[in-house]
Formats: C-alpha cells, sequence, structure tokens
C-alpha cells in the first residue's frame, strides 16, 4: 500500500476516486428519460385501458395498447391495435368506446387520438369527439348511436374526413353508417385505411 510523507507522519494515500467519463453522462440521462416516459405511459394510459379492456370476454379477440404520440407529447393519444384475432367489428367498436370511457373518468384530455395498427397510423379522430364518445359512453347513451358518432369523426391520416355523413331516410342512413363502422373496423384491424366518399 502505498504511503504519503505528510508533516513528517507517513500516512496511507488516498485513492482518487474514479468517475464516471463525459461521454456516459448523456447516455446515463437518456435512459433515465426514456424510463420516465415509458413509466409514465404505462401507468397513466396502458394500465387503465387493459384493466378496462380485460374485464368483458368480448375484447379477447384484439389487444388494444395505448400511449402517448411519439410516448412524449401528452396531447396525442395513440390506441395501437397490436393484435386482431377472431373478432367482429362490434368488438372492435365497443373497445374503442369503453377507452373513450376509461380516459373520460381519469380526467384526461387529448387534442388528437390516433387509431393505428402495430405502430402505423391508419385513422385519426378529433380529441373532443373522443372525449365526447367516452362521457356519453358512461352516461349510458345508445351504443349503437356512439359507433356511427365515432365514424363520422374519423379522419384520414391527412386531416381529411374518412367516411363523412349520409343523408337520406332514417333506415337507409343508419345501414350506410354500420357499413362505414364495419369497414372502419375491418380497415383498422388490416392496417389498410379505408375511406368513403359520399
Amino acid at each position: 500500500m502505498a504511503t504519503t510523507l505528510r508533516d513528517g507522519v507517513r500516512q496511507p494515500a488516498r485513492r482518487r476516486r474514479r468517475r464516471a467519463p463525459r461521454s456516459v453522462w448523456p447516455l446515463v440521462i437518456l435512459v433515465a428519460v426514456g424510463s420516465l416516459a415509458w413509466l409514465m405511459n404505462s401507468v397513466r394510459l396502458d394500465r387503465p385501458l387493459t384493466a378496462r379492456l380485460s374485464t368483458d370476454y368480448r375484447n379477447n379477440g384484439f389487444q388494444l395498447r395505448a400511449h402517448y404520440g411519439n410516448y412524449v407529447d401528452w396531447s396525442t393519444l395513440v390506441l395501437d391495435l397490436e393484435r386482431a384475432d377472431a373478432f367482429a367489428p362490434a368488438d372492435l367498436w365497443r373497445g374503442v368506446l369503453q377507452a373513450a370511457a376509461v380516459f373520460d373518468s381519469a380526467d384526461e384530455s387529448f387534442t388528437r387520438v390516433e387509431f393505428a395498427r402495430s405502430g402505423r397510423e391508419v385513422y385519426t379522430m378529433p380529441g373532443d369527439d373522443f372525449g365526447r364518445l367516452g362521457q356519453q359512453y358512461r352516461r349510458g347513451r345508445d351504443q349503437l348511436s356512439l359507433v356511427t358518432d365515432w365514424t363520422q369523426s374519423l379522419r384520414r391520416t391527412d386531416g381529411a374526413v374518412a367516411f363523412g355523413r349520409w343523408a337520406g331516410p332514417p333506415d337507409q342512413v343508419a345501414a350506410l353508417q354500420l357499413d362505414d363502422a364495419a369497414t372502419a373496423a375491418e380497415s383498422w384491424a388490416s392496417g389498410q385505411p379505408a375511406y368513403r366518399r359520399h
């Protein structure tokens, strides 16, 4: 062991503490920020959604995950359809309504909602429309009318209306709206957007 002479007395030499190289700190900060972003997405969005969807056996045919836009944009909600095995369009509609209700009850609001398939954006919706769906679903409004509202609020990735509104006799309009809703659900599940021109 090395010693030094100080004031005529031999003392053990102090060991110099090794510091982490300066180039490591940006990596440490990046990992910490990434971990915090993942935790916020998991706790505030994905866990509550997964817990709600798992209470309904009819949601077993698909897996819907939630996160913020690019994981850090709190104004955007991404509903990412990761798995869509055996489902009816009504199952997927109900899952969207349940998601809207979960976030409405948690007082989460967004300016934009993206409907993605395995990370790829298929449709978007204004956040206010999504919040309104959640409020009305929680109040017990008829799911069929909410589904047609959902379809009419969908936007293409460029922001243009995806399906729009129909005009005509009520029974024909209802049939056409349901067809639009089925097309929207199936195209979301396939990851290939479909649009209806009226």
